[in-house]
């Protein structure tokens, strides 16, 4: 799909981002429902206001963090994407002029 980007490494990058863009996404959804046990734990009676306010507070924190660098991440994505698009325009117009030379020779 990448063609002859993948020599510029691309795909390394690519994969790396989307491995972490992963992790983040896990990472979002574990702190989501650490959120929602100790919150079960409160409605439980188990546990009191100020507990939760001390763990989930760092939890939010986390999950915000993670949010963040993940939207981050994915608009590094999608500029990577647009840069091998961009490539690709560049490629086939570099042909294009190629071919052209060549007929222009031809004809002299």
């Amino acid at each position: 799909m990448y063609g002859s980007t993948e020599a510029s490494g691309y795909y390394p990058e690519t994969s790396r981002l989307d491995h972490e863009i992963a992790r983040l996404k896990k990472a979002i959804i574990s702190s989501s429902n650490r959120i929602k046990r100790n919150l079960q734990l409160y409605t439980l009676g188990e546990v009191d206001e100020v507990w939760i306010k001390n763990h989930n507070g760092p939890i939010m924190q986390n999950k915000e963090d993670s949010q963040k660098e993940s939207s981050s991440r994915e608009s590094i994505g999608n500029i990577e994407d647009e840069r091998y698009n961009l490539v690709e325009v560049c490629s086939r117009i570099r042909n294009k002029l190629d071919s052209a030379e060549e007929q222009q020779k031809s004809w002299f």
